[in-house]
């Protein structure tokens, strides 16, 4: 089984306040990929951090994203990773679905292959 990245699922707001990005880093800190990111963006705020896999970043941007008809603004090879249209209110909707949905999931330092 191949072994996969461990880092964190962020939820970011940028420019203008209604738009996010949804995306996945292996930033030794959890600050660390964002902290060179304001020098350009200065207005982009960490809104949540989950400790994940690298292969979960597309079930959970789905997990995160799927029942509120957001609008894709940006695509990746990964997928839709920034989204426009995001309230207050629907963020704490989102937040709600990554807090289940990484509480199903477990601890990502969890090794599978070792699990009997």
């Amino acid at each position: 089984m191949p072994r996969t990245s461990i880092g964190h699922i962020y939820i970011v707001r940028l420019h203008p306040e209604t738009r996010i990005k949804i995306g996945f880093s292996t930033a030794k800190t959890e600050n660390g990929r964002f902290d060179k990111v304001k020098t350009f963006i200065p207005e982009l705020e960490v809104i949540r951090l989950w400790p994940a896999r690298d292969i979960w970043e597309s079930t959970a941007r789905r997990a995160l994203t799927n029942q509120f008809g957001l609008i894709p603004v940006v695509t990746d090879d990964a997928g839709k990773e920034v989204f426009d249209g995001v309230t207050d209110e629907l963020l704490m909707k989102m937040i709600e679905n990554g807090d289940k949905y990484f509480e199903l999931m477990g601890d990502p330092n969890d090794d599978p292959a070792t699990d009997g």
